[in-house]
């Protein structure tokens, strides 16, 4: 845009932008002469000095706001880093907590063995258990008093979930580990029955134990006192936990 700026009581022609400032008028003496083809806006040194001043002073704020947003920028950065360690933290506490509960839990039980196959007496399914087990200890030549022996038997799941080709579980708790050892020694009495004996596994560990046994390289994989002793790729390991597989190079899902 072409103006014109007096200086000094005379009127120079320039090349200039404006940018937010009005274009001032002259007295008709300072005006160009009118053979000019292009119109022209004109405008004082005096009234373009302060718009300059303001200009500056609009930027100098804007660039203080943006120093100013790049600071807290910079701190949110900084929290939102930390707040991820401490996540991480947190999530490796947890998972302690989690598997030291889950190791309570497994020791609780070891005093426990699982029983699978045992037919069901609907008639009086709900007492049948104890009945069933003392019939499973003759058969294994083990002395057992229901009395002294036997803390509790009872049948695993709801009782509609039950039938004749799938009947619930038995789990026994013993009052001395050791004659709940003697039914884990001598259950392989019970091979070319329908019936089993196990260790009760937590929840946690039962799961692992499928997953573990179905993986393919995976050769063999057995439950002693609550431990998972896994045969892998000629090795033998024991499993605890989700974190022992990354010893064994094991994806956890």
């Amino acid at each position: 845009m072409v103006g014109l700026i007096k200086v000094n009581g005379s009127v120079s022609l320039i090349s200039y932008y404006l940018l937010i400032l009005d274009p001032v008028i002259l007295k008709k003496s300072d005006l160009p002469p009118p053979n000019m083809s292009r119109k022209l806006n004109v405008i004082t040194l005096e009234n373009l000095h302060p718009g300059i001043i303001d200009v500056k002073n609009c930027v100098n704020d804007i660039l203080q706001k943006l120093n100013m947003f790049q600071h807290r920028v910079h701190t949110l950065e900084m929290e939102n880093s930390n707040l991820r360690h401490e996540n991480i933290k947190l999530k490796c506490f947890l998972d302690q907590e989690y598997h030291k509960t889950d190791e309570l839990d497994q020791y609780g039980r070891k005093e426990n063995i699982g029983i699978y196959g045992i037919p069901a007496d609907f008639a009086s399914e709900e007492d049948d258990g104890e009945r069933k087990l003392l019939e499973i200890a003759a058969k294994l030549d083990i002395p057992t008093d229901a009395i002294h022996d036997l803390q509790r038997v009872h049948r695993l799941g709801k009782k509609l979930k039950t039938t004749k080709a799938n009947p619930r579980g038995v789990i026994a708790r013993f009052v001395s580990y050791k004659k709940r050892q003697e039914f884990i020694k001598n259950r392989k009495k019970l091979q070319g029955t329908t019936i089993s004996i196990c260790e009760d596994l937590t929840p946690t560990r039962y799961k692992l134990y499928n997953y573990i046994r179905k993986h393919e390289n995976v050769e063999s994989v057995y439950v002693t006192i609550g431990l998972l002793k896994v045969s892998y790729k000629n090795e033998w390991f024991t499993v605890k936990s989700s974190n022992d597989l990354f010893k064994l190079d094991i994806d956890v899902n």
